[in-house]
């Protein structure tokens, strides 16, 4: 009796076909797991970044949810700042890690996210406690490069009056609002606070936008 060695041409190309079609749903499922994983790390750091905000806003030293917009009597050391862009999103950095107040916020192990000076804004005084000579006034950045938009909710009505949804940071200038249920027409979190990540298209208010409330 012989024993038989090795494949057949025909063995061969169909075992070349299954891992064809292997390869190929690999290479259309891996960036749609990837796109998913993005977005469950985004709406997990919202999560987190809404706690520490209520919490900021607990703290009887505070009283209230950080401003949209850091104001120098308020925050002495602020000083004259460059432009309006992500304002919002500077200020909650700045009130999250104030200098001598434990870090309300860790980004640590939040893969793609980081804190980031893309405008070059800077304060007169050092007020963050990331280091002895930081004056740098941070953005947080999401997953995709996008700075996140932040309002209180005493500027939801104003935003546009007053120009506090600018975020740069992208090849043209991006501009959010704060969200209004299409019912209702109140916006969102009337008594506290909107944060927006602009979502995978790197676009405010459309339907991928990852918040800190649920749209209906």
């Amino acid at each position: 009796m012989t024993r038989r060695a090795g494949f057949s041409l025909v063995e061969l190309l169909v075992v070349m076909a299954i891992l064809s079609v292997l390869g190929g749903l690999a290479v259309i499922g891996l960036p749609r797991m990837l796109r998913a994983g993005d977005k469950s790390l985004m709406e997990n750091v919202i999560l987190q970044l809404d706690a520490a905000l209520q919490s900021y806003e607990a703290d009887s030293k505070n009283g209230d949810y950080p401003p949209t917009l850091l104001d120098s009597d308020e925050f002495p050391g602020v000083g004259q700042r460059i432009n309006l862009d992500n304002c919002g999103n500077e200020s909650i950095v700045l009130c999250l890690n104030r200098r001598g107040h434990a870090s309300r916020f860790d980004i640590e192990g939040m893969k793609g996210v980081s804190y980031t000076n893309i405008d070059a804004d800077r304060t007169q005084a050092v007020l963050t406690s990331f280091s002895n000579d930081d004056r740098e006034l941070y953005e947080l950045v999401d997953v995709w490069g996008m700075p996140i938009a932040y309002f209180h909710h005493r500027d939801y009505g104003v935003v546009e009056s007053r120009d506090l949804g600018r975020t740069s940071g992208v090849e043209d200038l991006v501009k959010a609002v704060a969200w209004t249920n299409p019912k209702t027409r109140n916006f969102y979190q009337r008594d506290k606070f909107q944060i927006i990540s602009a979502g995978p298209d790197m676009k405010f208010n459309t339907e991928d936008d990852i918040t800190n409330f649920e749209r209906e």
